[in-house]
């Protein structure tokens, strides 16, 4: 009896979380199919994609022309020189490109942004597997971060909208696991020099080389992501060891950094403090939104940062002395790293300080437009979360209260979760202080690994009542804090089921979930109406495909108030990727003002506006600026909306 009942219970553990993986399985695959067959299927605007999308599209699609053409250099420079779309999301596309026997398109660059929203699902159930080393519990988190995630209003559109939400997620989800690597080896490691046995760690460089591939990954996806993770290390290490920050601040003070390069300092953290504000303040920001301002922050941060390197090489053994391998590792592999390819280029840090200075949608904060329009049902979400931060805490105190105040502290900040769940936060915190550009989409990012990392938290709550000392107290206390933690993350599923048993399959066929889902969420992103777009395709059938244009596009001159108040504004880049589109094989087109090689390498030139007046003013002024004299060719006015092109011939230059 003894031994079918250890049997039945040994069946039991394996058969929960088995069926709870293919249940998710199912879900995940079934969704995310459902969502790909929709966009292709019904959305009607597949031919153009989001504003930042379209522009970074225009720029592969450039690449790609010259790449094809033999110009491969030029195509490399601009490539690796991307100061505000970093490097590695273009690569992949022209890469993908050039290997399609279609040719760029936009459903391709698509279907990248979805293959990264997709590998996000398999990578939570590993990463949390990771953590835990229990397949129940990587189950439970499994179900709850996917269905979590399914089910936000806007996040199942971002993966089908080649916006870089999704390939942020993935690439966060395996830092921060790499980064609980990194916290766990060193945990280990002090344990075993407590332990005399230091001697017998296994030296892996495994974790090390894992941070560096995906975290410079992160950091080239976008470079706001890489560099608000690279202030929360910054701030977690500091908290974590502060008497060590203070001993380097000290000796740093007394070896080098003292006269000149004490002022520099003092200038550099008094200008960086005035960018933090300028956002907040008009007549701060149009002092410090100039590129005399901007280019002074790149000289200070460059003389700084090659300085404060230089110091350490030379005073490595005090850095080893103060530093623990953890600390070190993320120095090496996280910051230098990207701090030198930043470096490498002032545009890169110009466009980082621009986006600090912009400000958009700024009147709620991040954490209210989570609670309240994120998710369909937010309440389960939230509580598991909550109770993820509540069992964290109280870890804390229960630390403290064994071990003292410093060293209780000490001991709770150098576990694991707890670096992690704190890098997340800190991240949040940032952006809710430092940034006035509140769009909620500038926190997807973090939602994968904060939907882990809260419910690994949550499924620690039975461990605080492994050592209560209550009897049959105990039992219960333990039985009931088991079924909170394991339930919680479960009671998710009430957001599939409340869209299924309120959800109508096509002609009656009754009750289907993919059906309800994707007519639940926004999956097109570019909306449903065509003809938002119809005139764009109408005049982009209209140019010559053969040949080399110039684009001088004045929708993008929002600072004309004459542009500003015109619709066409809002079409400005996809005027910019459809004409591109038209003359890609035969043809060549580059917006102008640009670097655009050889001037003679082009042949007409192409004059947008919300009228002929505007749009031949601007082609003037392009001619005045270039040398060229044009000669107008054509002109295209597209009623009933108030857009007009008009074509040059670019006859020759009227100075030598």
């Amino acid at each position: 009896m003894n031994l079918l009942s250890e049997k039945g219970r040994a069946w039991l553990r394996a058969l929960a979380p088995g069926l709870l993986l293919v249940v998710t399985a199912v879900l995940v695959q079934q969704l995310l199919g459902s969502s790909w067959k929709y966009f292709e299927e019904k959305c009607p605007n597949t031919d153009v994609l989001s504003w930042d999308a379209n522009l970074r599209l225009s720029l592969v699609l450039d690449q790609y022309q010259e790449l094809v053409r033999g110009d491969v250099m030029p195509a490399l420079a601009s490539l690796l020189r991307a100061p505000t779309w970093p490097f590695l999301r273009s690569a992949i596309a022209l890469i993908v490109f050039l290997l399609s026997d279609t040719g760029p398109n936009t459903i391709l660059d698509v279907a990248i942004g979805f293959v990264f929203y997709a590998l996000v699902f398999p990578s939570i159930w590993i990463v949390a597997f990771e953590f835990t080393r229990s397949g129940l519990q990587a189950a439970v988190i499994w179900f709850f971060a996917s269905v979590s995630l399914l089910f936000t209003s806007e996040i199942p559109a971002y993966g089908v909208s080649a916006m870089l939400e999704g390939q942020g997620m993935f690439f966060m989800l395996w830092t921060l696991y790499f980064t609980f690597k990194l916290y766990e080896q060193q945990r280990l490691r002090q344990t075993m020099a407590e332990a005399g046995t230091l001697h017998d760690f296994p030296r892996r460089k495994r974790f090390a080389i894992g941070l560096l591939v995906f975290g410079q990954a992160l950091f080239h996806t976008k470079y706001p992501y890489g560099l608000m993770l690279l202030i929360a290390y910054a701030v977690y290490e500091l908290v974590r060891r502060p008497r060590r920050f203070i001993e380097l601040l000290v000796l740093a003070r007394e070896q080098r950094y003292h006269g000149w390069r004490g002022a520099l300092v003092l200038l550099f953290a008094g200008i960086m403090i005035a960018f933090v504000l300028g956002s907040r303040l008009p007549a701060l920001k149009a002092v410090l939104n100039t590129k005399s301002g901007k280019y002074l922050v790149y000289a200070l941060a460059v003389v700084l940062f090659l300085d404060f390197n230089v110091y350490l090489y030379r005073f490595r053994f005090e850095f080893r002395r103060l530093f623990d391998t953890a600390t070190r590792t993320i120095y090496v592999f996280y910051f230098l790293p990207a701090l030198g390819w930043l470096f490498l280029d002032p545009d890169r840090v110009n466009s980082t300080l621009g986006t600090q200075l912009h400000a958009q949608d700024g009147a709620r904060s991040f954490l209210a437009r989570f609670v309240e329009g994120t998710f369909d049902v937010p309440e389960p979400v939230l509580a598991c979360l909550a109770a993820g931060l509540l069992t964290c805490c109280v870890v804390a105190l229960l630390s403290i209260r064994k071990r003292g105040i410093g060293q209780g502290l000490t001991d709770w900040l150098g576990r694991p979760a707890t670096g992690v769940f704190g890098v997340i936060l800190i991240q949040w915190v940032i952006l809710e202080l430092l940034t006035s550009n509140k769009q909620i989409r500038h926190i997807y990012h973090l939602l994968p690994a904060l939907f882990v990392i809260g419910a690994v938290w949550c499924l620690a709550l039975p461990q605080l009542f492994r050592r209560a000392r209550y009897g049959r107290l105990e039992t219960g206390m333990r039985f009931v804090a088991l079924s909170m933690a394991f339930l919680l993350p479960l009671t998710v599923s009430v957001m599939p089921l409340r869209l299924l048993m309120g959800g109508q399959g096509p002609a009656g066929s009754g009750l289907d979930l993919n059906y309800a889902y994707t007519r639940s969420r926004p999956l097109c992103f570019t909306g449903t109406d065509r003809n938002a777009f119809e005139p764009v395709r109408w005049m982009a059938r209209r140019v010559d495909p053969g040949h080399r244009y110039m684009l001088v596009n004045s929708f993008h001159y929002y600072e004309d108030p004459r542009i500003a108040q015109s619709a066409g504004r809002f079409l400005a880049s996809d005027f910019d990727l459809l004409l591109r589109m038209r003359t890609l094989n035969s043809g060549a087109l580059r917006n102008a003002p640009g670097d655009h090689g050889n001037p003679h390498d082009f042949d007409r030139l192409l004059a947008l506006g919300p009228d002929c007046d505007i749009a031949g003013e601007y082609a003037l002024a392009e001619s005045d600026r270039s040398g060229y004299e044009l000669r107008q060719v054509g002109s295209l006015r597209h009623e009933p909306e108030p857009y007009c092109m008009q074509e040059y011939a670019i006859e020759a230059a009227t100075s030598p």
